[in-house]
């Protein structure tokens, strides 16, 4: 069915068997949609989980696990009711972001519709050794929105969540005169800027004779529209600063919590750069990867134990509970 894209042009919805499955269609299951089905996504799985158990192991041994224990166990009543409150905040903020994108890219959805996906999807996402979990929310809204007008919203919020950590990487590399991190986060910002161009641009790299033409004729048409939407972007991009600077304070307190000496400025400055050496496809939800970063970026803040129990709680309150609250909701949202 033809719908405008705001600008005057008109846009064509992908055919059925190429957007998600309506609600009616046969249940998924969750090997499949985790990537765990068949014998490659077998292997890949077992890979990934043998090196995250592997990076644990080694980080592990940097320090006494009772003193990692121990370092938990000197934070403050109210520095753990604060992190709670902090990871709570994460899912509906996320939440919000993604309702003002969907606005944008002419697909907009009731907001707790998209919370229930939202946690719905967080199981799989933690388990996914591809972490490509966030594509699912297609299906989440499969027989309600167009596919690539989700995929749309989603390229550009991952899009501002590079474009913020690559800027305070930045403005971190800058101040302590690191070259490696003004390299790495100039090249972060360069390759946000380039998948946007292309996103906005794929319907007219696809020859309109292929069977996907119109698909990615919907999907740039959106981007475009979502892009042209100033006000929408705004809200999105102040959210998406809120949220990595909640990450700074959650970490921040956890830190100077166990006895660390730290600032919110350091965390800032550094918190980042772990952050996206755990995005990177190696362990299960960034388990191990983000961790040892932090090991070397907070070297000079806190001890061994202090930083790995402030990665691992870390870990589970960004990841493991929300997947938790998400669990009720995951038969629903995808269909298993």
């Amino acid at each position: 069915m033809a719908a405008g894209d705001g600008a005057g042009q008109t846009t064509v919805d992908p055919p059925p068997d190429d957007d998600a499955r309506t609600a009616g269609e046969s249940r998924q299951s969750l090997r499949k949609l985790s990537g765990w089905q068949g014998r490659h996504g077998a292997l890949r799985g077992v890979a990934v989980v043998t090196i995250t158990i592997l990076v644990l192991a080694i980080l592990l041994r940097q320090t006494d696990p009772q003193m990692i224990a121990a370092a938990a166990g000197r934070l403050p009543t109210t520095v753990w009711f604060a992190a709670l409150a902090i990871a709570i905040a994460f899912p509906l903020l996320s939440t919000t972001r993604w309702w003002l994108m969907m606005r944008a890219a002419k697909g907009a959805q009731p907001w707790g519709r998209l919370l229930t996906a939202y946690l719905g999807i967080c199981p799989v996402n933690l388990i996914s050794p591809s972490k490509s979990g966030d594509l699912l929310r297609a299906l989440a809204l499969s027989g309600k929105v167009a596919s690539s007008r989700v995929y749309a919203s989603l390229m550009i919020e991952r899009s501002f969540d590079l474009l913020v950590l690559g800027l305070l990487v930045l403005i971190g590399g800058v101040l302590s005169q690191n070259p490696l991190n003004v390299g790495l986060s100039i090249f972060v910002i360069l390759a946000v800027v380039a998948a946007l161009i292309i996103g906005t641009l794929s319907g007219s790299f696809v020859p309109a004779r292929m069977s996907l033409a119109a698909y990615f004729v919907d999907f740039s048409s959106a981007s475009r529209g979502a892009l042209g939407r100033p006000d929408l972007l705004t809200a999105a991009f102040a959210l998406t600063v809120l949220h990595w600077s909640l990450v700074g304070l959650l970490v921040t307190l956890v830190l100077a919590g166990s006895g660390a000496q730290v600032t919110l400025a350091d965390t800032m400055t550094a918190m980042p750069a772990a952050i996206l050496v755990g995005m990177l496809p190696v362990t299960i939800a960034g388990a191990g990867t983000r961790e040892g970063a932090m090991l070397w970026l907070f070297s000079g803040y806190a001890s061994p134990s202090q930083i790995l129990a402030a990665g691992l709680l870390y870990t589970f309150l960004v990841y493991c509970l929300p997947a938790l609250a998400g669990l009720p909701f995951t038969r629903s949202v995808l269909r298993i």
